[in-house]
């Protein structure tokens, strides 16, 4: 399912599966005050700020939102990757590819980072100093994914000529 945007408030265990999401003028997934969510095997690309957010500060702060799985999305090409901000769970399996700046910032606690694919970004990962004794990253992989064809036969990533971008890997 084709979408623009993705926005989720104040919600507990949601879904968010096989969407594709390009050209979102901020953030192409965001879900504000929401735990228990699992968020996966989604296509995000060419959004201009974050692809994917998991949003739970205020002010005051209030307590984070926990078990979250943010897993198995391909995010390439936006401005900045998977942000996790006073959120706790699970960010694993990504393609995080050619973002412009971050491919990925943890701040929260009881995070874990792992199995993920950091290829081409301005940075790889960055995490929060205040959550660092709390946050778990291992096994990163820095491989070329060697997608098919993403921006298509028209040459055009994302947009309104989306249908025709292939980010299968060649096998």
């Amino acid at each position: 399912m084709y979408k623009r945007q993705v926005q989720l408030t104040a919600s507990t265990g949601a879904v968010i599966d096989s969407s594709i999401v390009t050209g979102a003028g901020t953030q192409g997934i965001l879900l504000r005050r929401t735990g228990n969510a699992y968020v996966r095997n989604n296509l995000v690309y060419t959004s201009a700020e974050w692809a994917i957010t998991l949003d739970n500060t205020d002010s005051p702060l209030p307590a984070p939102v926990t078990a979250n799985v943010v897993a198995f999305n391909t995010v390439h090409a936006n401005g900045m990757g998977i942000r996790m901000l006073n959120a706790s769970g699970e960010v694993r399996d990504n393609q995080l590819t050619e973002q412009r700046d971050l491919a990925l910032y943890l701040a929260g606690p009881d995070l874990l980072a792992h199995h993920n694919n950091f290829s081409a970004n301005g940075r790889d990962r960055d995490t929060e100093s205040a959550y660092s004794g709390t946050i778990r990253v291992w096994a990163s992989i820095g491989a070329n994914p060697r997608y098919v064809k993403p921006a298509g036969l028209d040459g055009v990533l994302g947009g309104a000529g989306w249908r025709d971008d292939d980010f299968q890997q060649v096998v």
